[in-house]
This record gives structure tokens, C-alpha cells and sequence, in this order.
């Protein structure tokens, strides 16, 4: 027996290794097979699911090793309630459960197939983990299914719930009470999305500071979202007053581009949703989605785009300090227009020492870098995001 047990322990041992890749398909599985559940649509219930199913992975494996189910975690209840305030139903939340088991036990069986065991052996592990596994998911589901219907119903009775159901409806495209809202929605509109410290208070900072009608909305205990009306009179003025707006310490707002009517409602929303996914990977406090619309669109594949950063910087893309001064030179030359003289004032250093550079780019590529400008700096942009997770 005791060769099955430390069999047992090697294999959740092997598969804790690898638990970045056995959640990511997790999510990935879970967008795929349950309708309404998207990080796209919901990038805060991604968050909560993601952090859940880490919890839940490595509960699951401690259940393996002690042979019993063990508690269900924090995070399994916090994301529970995440999802009752996010508007996804209960049986959405228990289906995320059947898929991360369906996903768990495929890796498991991969691990007990890699072992070298004999049949007897190999059938009994099989056995145990099955057991374990489904007497964890029977044990969860239990404490998932309360904290949710508790958050559910302290929501119904809430009337702040009521204009968050107002806005939920309006973003999903159903029919809603717009008098429900106290905001005009015939206007121009500017979307915001604040976390951290102090996120309500930013917002509504920014709001007094455009001095037009806003919408604020808690939409659960780490994130607040804003809708700002854009008026056409002082445009250049409001514009100056967003460039210039810095939140609070430990606080930071994503921004979408402003957007007419009630579909600039939405459009908006959706783009400070992306921002924030890109806001993730970076230290700055006001993200915008005009300034990072690539980078947007690389959240959503970050294998395709690791494959082109590795396609188009090849050697460039090396994580050593001359390849991070050969990038930041480059990046400095597009951003400059292809300027060496500009690109070397914004460095710092003088204009034989960018050409020096620039020489040493081409040499490495090996072709000019006039001839993939667009490619290269497309590139640079999702390697500079690419590494913070690194």
C-alpha cells in the first residue's frame, strides 16, 4: 500500500508543476462549453475564477495526497459571490465546477498512465484518485451553492442591485428601465473601470473634475465602473482634464474611447473592459484603451502573440541587458518616426551611438528594419506586456 500512496504523492507532486497550464485550460474549456461565460463580457469574473480554480486545484490535490476531501477554499466562496454579483446563474457556477473536474481528472489519468506501475497497482490508483476527486467536488459544491444564494438574495433586497440590473441588461442588450439609471444615455459617453484602495472615490474625483453628468456604478467589492457624459461644448478641455486625472495611491482606472448613444454605452464599457485585461500586466495607474488597442487584442491570444514576438525579434527578443537596450532603441526610433536624432533625445545618449545601435538591430535581424517597420513595432510593443509575466 504504501507504494500506492507514494505513487499518490509523485503524481500530485508532478501535476502541481504544471497547475499554470491546468487552469489555464480550465478557463479556456469552461468559455468554450458554458454559454454566457466569458472573460471578454466579464473580466472580473475571470479574475475570481482564475484565483478559484488555483485554490480549488491545490485543495483537490491535498485531498489526493491525505485521502479525504478537505474544506472548501476561501476563494471558491469569494468567486461564488463574484458571480452572484456579476449576474452569471447558479447553474453556469456549478457547470465551471463539472468542466475544472472533467479537466482535472484528464490530467490525472495522464500522470497515472506516466507511471511505472503495474496493472494491480495502476487499476487501485485510478480508483483512489476517482474517489478523492469526486468526494471533493461533492464536498465544494455544497459550500459554492450557500455562499451564492446568500449573496443572491442580499442583492434582491438591495437597491443599489436594482440599477446594476438596469446596467447589466443595457450592456447585455435586453430592455431595461433607463429611468432606473438617473443618466441620460442619448449623449456621447466615456467608460471607466476602477480597482484598488480608493476605486470609488477616484471615479467619482474624476467625475466632479468633467463637471458633466456621470454614472457610477459598484459593481462588486474590488471594482467600480463609470459611464462620464461627454459634452461637445469644452471638448478640448475635458479631453485635457481625463490626460491629466491621476487616481489615488493603490488605485488604477482603465478608460475606453467615447462612444454615442446607447450602443457608445456599451462600446465604451467593452473597451475599458480590454484595458483593464492589458492594465493587468502594467504598473501604470490610468490605462487607455486608445493607447493600447494591440496589446488589447493580444490579451485575448497570448500564445499568437508570443509566437510573433519570437518570429519577429528572433535574437532581439533575447531576455539579456543588450537585448533590452537593442529593443528600447528601436522602439524609441519608431515611436520618433524613424527619427535617429529624436530617437537619441528621448534616450539620452547622442546620435552615433543610436546608428551604432540601429546597425547592431539590422545585423541581428538580419535585413533592414525600414522593410518590417509596422511588423517590429507591433512586436516590441507585446514583448515589453509579454514580459511582465515573465
Amino acid at each position: 500500500m504504501r507504494s500506492i500512496e507514494s505513487s499518490l504523492i509523485s503524481m500530485a507532486e508532478a501535476l502541481e508543476t504544471e497547475i499554470d497550464a491546468l487552469v489555464d485550460e480550465m478557463l479556456e474549456r469552461m468559455r468554450a462549453e458554458i454559454p454566457d461565460f466569458t472573460a471578454l463580457e466579464h473580466p472580473e469574473l475571470d479574475d475570481a475564477t482564475r484565483r478559484s480554480a488555483y485554490a480549488n486545484v491545490r485543495a483537490g490535490l491535498a485531498s489526493l495526497v491525505a485521502g479525504r476531501a478537505g474544506l472548501a477554499p476561501a476563494e471558491a466562496e469569494d468567486g461564488a459571490r463574484r458571480a452572484a454579483r456579476l449576474g452569471l446563474d447558479l447553474p453556469r457556477l456549478l457547470q465551471t465546477y463539472r468542466v475544472g473536474h472533467a479537466v482535472a481528472w484528464e490530467h490525472v489519468l495522464a500522470q497515472i498512465q506516466a507511471l511505472d506501475l503495474d496493472d494491480e497497482t495502476r487499476n487501485e490508483m485510478l480508483r483512489l484518485a476517482s474517489r478523492y476527486l469526486f468526494a471533493y467536488v461533492d464536498a465544494v459544491v455544497p459550500v459554492v451553492t450557500e455562499a451564492y444564494t446568500r449573496e443572491r438574495d442580499a442583492l434582491m433586497r438591495s437597491g443599489e442591485h436594482r440599477r446594476r440590473r438596469a446596467v447589466r441588461d443595457l450592456l447585455d442588450g435586453r430592455r431595461t428601465d433607463a429611468a432606473e439609471l438617473g443618466y441620460d444615455l442619448r449623449g456621447d459617453h466615456l467608460g471607466a473601470i476602477a480597482w484598488g484602495d480608493h476605486a470609488d472615490e477616484a471615479l467619482r474625483v474624476l467625475g466632479r473634475a468633467l463637471g458633466g453628468p456621470s454614472l457610477v456604478i459598484v459593481a462588486d467589492e474590488e471594482f467600480v465602473w463609470a459611464w462620464f457624459a461627454v459634452a461637445a461644448a469644452g471638448a478640448s478641455e475635458w479631453a485635457r482634464s481625463v490626460a491629466s486625472f491621476a487616481p489615488p495611491e493603490r488605485t488604477a482606472i482603465a478608460l475606453g474611447s467615447v462612444g454615442a448613444g446607447v450602443d457608445g454605452f456599451r462600446r465604451t464599457h467593452r473597451e475599458a473592459q480590454r484595458a483593464y485585461l492589458v492594465a493587468r500586466h502594467r504598473p501604470a495607474p490610468v490605462t487607455r484603451f486608445g493607447d493600447v488597442v494591440v496589446e488589447a487584442l493580444a490579451v485575448h491570444d497570448e500564445a499568437a502573440a508570443r509566437e510573433l514576438v519570437a518570429r519577429e525579434l528572433g535574437p532581439l527578443a533575447a531576455d539579456d541587458p543588450r537585448s533590452a537596450t537593442l529593443r528600447e532603441t528601436l522602439r524609441a526610433y519608431f515611436e520618433t518616426s524613424s527619427n535617429a536624432s529624436a530617437a537619441a533625445a528621448m534616450l539620452g545618449v547622442n546620435d552615433r551611438t543610436v546608428a551604432y545601435r540601429l546597425r547592431g538591430i539590422e545585423d541581428l535581424l538580419g535585413y533592414p528594419v525600414s522593410t518590417r517597420s509596422l511588423e517590429l513595432h507591433i512586436a516590441l510593443r507585446l514583448q515589453a506586456l509579454l514580459a511582465t509575466d515573465t
